[in-house]
């Protein structure tokens, strides 16, 4: 599988419990390039927990996180750990 889309309208709750299952699979996870988590109710705890696991994954190529609740810590996570060091990420962040 190398595309995995869970965009939804609705969120799947705020506590980021999902935004950190989904972090801890991209530690192990060897194939996934593209990853859609458009509308996933990520917040500041989501987006640190997938800076940190993107410092691990090779493979991942695009993370979309629109439309989510990301402030400035997570997106400064963000780039600091992911996008500036690894050039070859494509990252979509902005927040509704």
């Amino acid at each position: 599988m190398k595309t995995v889309s869970l965009d939804t309208a609705g969120g799947y709750g705020d506590d980021d419990k999902y935004a950190e299952m989904m972090a801890d699979f991209l530690c192990v996870n060897k194939t996934l390039e593209i990853l859609l988590l458009n509308y996933f109710d990520c917040t500041d705890e989501g987006a640190k927990a997938f800076a940190a696991s993107l410092k691990k994954n090779k493979t991942l190529q695009v993370l979309s996180l629109t439309q989510n609740s990301i402030g400035d810590d997570g997106a400064k996570a963000l780039y600091r750990d992911c996008i500036y060091p690894k050039t070859k990420l494509e990252m979509k962040v902005s927040s509704c």
